[in-house]
């Protein structure tokens, strides 16, 4: 679980006109305002956080840095399983994107055990993975301030109808996260270049 960022949640409560929380009462969830946003906070940012390749989000990990090989190998097909980075090392891992692997060298991310401890694992049959993956970056010191924006506005709109019950308002704050995210996510994609590969060698070989 995330702990709720008491200005992150104040924004969204200012966003739907209510009153600014304490840290004190959104920690000890002392009034129902406290309870709904605190309840909110891990799935809204475990969702905005998986929707989207965030260039702040994008972790590298490796053997004895955020991967852990195994005792136990997978039962059949690979012959080496890998517990993922689950926050204690690095952030929490939501899925991977890339990895070191050659394109002949499979692999899969599973849920697999290990002397009787359960694990989300990588399994594969090449030799030292490492992965390039999307994790639950949730120092809010680390996000983009596009991405402060829309996520406030996310937590306000999921929060509207719990807080004021009315339900003609949904409408608005759907149209404005919406558009937050738009731009978010626009502006957070040109902040990287990717090598260009030719597909193709048709033309190269006959030359």
């Amino acid at each position: 679980m995330s702990t709720p960022d008491l200005t992150t949640v104040n924004t969204a409560l200012l966003l739907l006109g209510a009153n600014a929380l304490t840290q004190t009462q959104l920690t000890t969830q002392s009034l129902a305002t406290a309870q709904i946003m605190a309840n909110l906070w891990t799935p809204t940012l475990d969702e905005a956080l998986q929707s989207h390749n965030w260039n702040f989000a994008t972790v590298r990990a490796g053997i004895d840095c955020g991967l852990v090989r195994l005792t136990c190998a997978p039962i059949w097909g690979f012959n080496a399983q890998y517990g993922l980075p689950d926050g204690s090392c690095s952030p929490y891992c939501y899925m991977i994107l890339e990895t070191n692997l050659a394109e002949d060298q499979p692999w899969r991310v599973e849920y697999g055990c290990s002397l009787g401890i359960a694990y989300r694992v990588f399994v594969t049959d090449g030799c030292d993975p490492s992965i390039l993956y999307i994790g639950r970056v949730d120092d809010v010191t680390k996000w983009s301030p596009l991405f402060k924006d829309a996520f406030a506005w996310e937590l306000a709109y999921r929060a509207c109808y719990p807080l004021t019950r009315n339900a003609t308002l949904l409408d608005f704050y759907q149209k404005q996260k919406e558009a937050k995210w738009q731009l978010a996510r626009s502006r957070d994609g040109q902040e990287s270049r990717t090598l260009m590969r030719f597909l193709s060698t048709a033309l190269t070989n006959v030359r």
